[in-house]
């Protein structure tokens, strides 16, 4: 694991966008722990949770899947996501407790392609993020065109969550209930949060567009503007943006925070400035600003315990996304 220095960057300069998909860090709990995706040398995507304070890798393979994404964790180490089959499909999933529940919204167009993910394929249903409530959102594919759904008791409790535009995305919420998503019109990206049936939208200043994706009980929410064709990670709280950018990168990505204000993201190196070939991390807010580490891309050891309901054995002590 390699530590650079630490560093809060408010109105960087901006360079060219570049964004490798390697492995990417999409959430992070209270407890530090942290789920993502890694690509693999067959070319699939890899669910993982990471722990940083031990360095090592747990990987998750929903039964049936070739193909896996983990977006969101909660404090008790539920972990949901989306995975695809070897006939295609894209199904969300929740693992909890030693269990995979698959999670496909009535209604949803799958995907024929084998290996069909919500996120690379648009089809079929995706979970996103998970609060301690054990509510899940994400979003879903109908004959409508995309939208946002909540699930909650074994139920979907609403499938037709949009804000307009093309495409509306639930990618987070807390435990008041308040969910933080972006919408789609055009070209145009904009970034809201969502409660009471009322979204209020939420835009980096001067951007072009505002993607926002993670958010925490303190109502902080994380995510990346354009501005001049460059994309930077933001935090967001009551009014004030704070543009986040990590160091040496030329472009940087923000996808989960906790209520610690720990936070988990991706970045592209061009520069020669930052470790080129692990473009995830995650930062600890300290008094200057934030403690950057990076995360390394996981190497299949023996020792790596494969989820297939076998439960998380030692770590229950104790989210994507790449825009659409």
């Amino acid at each position: 694991m390699q530590r650079v220095p630490q560093i809060l960057i408010l109105g960087a300069a901006f360079a060219a966008l570049s964004f490798a998909d390697a492995i990417a860090a999409y959430a992070v709990n209270d407890s530090g722990l942290i789920v993502g995706q890694d690509y693999t040398s067959a070319g699939m995507y890899e669910s993982f949770l990471y722990n940083p304070t031990t360095q090592t890798y747990t990987f998750l393979t929903p039964p049936g899947s070739t193909n896996s994404i983990a977006v969101g964790i909660n404090d008790s180490g539920q972990i949901v996501g989306m995975y695809g089959t070897s006939s295609g499909g894209g199904y969300g999933y929740l693992y909890s407790g030693g269990t995979y529940t698959t999670l496909s919204v009535p209604g949803a167009i799958l995907g024929s392609a084998p290996g069909a993910l919500f996120e690379t394929n648009g089809t079929g249903t995706a979970a996103d993020g998970i609060n301690d409530n054990g509510e899940i959102v994400g979003d879903w594919l109908g004959s409508s065109g995309e939208a946002g759904f909540t699930y909650s008791g074994g139920s979907y409790t609403n499938t037709s969550i949009s804000d307009g535009g093309l495409f509306t995305t639930l990618y987070a919420v807390n435990d008041s209930g308040v969910i933080s998503g972006y919408t789609k019109s055009g070209a145009v990206i904009q970034g809201f949060v969502y409660s009471g049936g009322v979204f209020t939208p939420i835009s980096y200043p001067g951007a072009t567009s505002t993607v926002v994706q993670g958010i925490n009980d303190n109502g902080e929410v994380v995510g990346f503007y354009t501005l001049d064709g460059s994309d930077w990670g933001f935090i967001y709280n009551d009014g004030t943006y704070m543009s986040i950018v990590y160091p040496g990168s030329s472009q940087t990505l923000l996808f989960g925070i906790s209520n610690n204000g720990e936070i988990t993201g991706s970045y592209t190196c061009s520069s020669g400035l930052c470790p080129f070939s692990d473009p995830a991390f995650y930062a600890v807010p300290t008094q200057n600003g934030y403690s950057f580490q990076t995360i390394d891309a996981p190497t299949p050891e023996p020792t790596s315990m494969l989820l297939m309901g076998t439960g998380l054995a030692g770590l229950v002590a104790l989210r994507r996304k790449v825009c659409n």
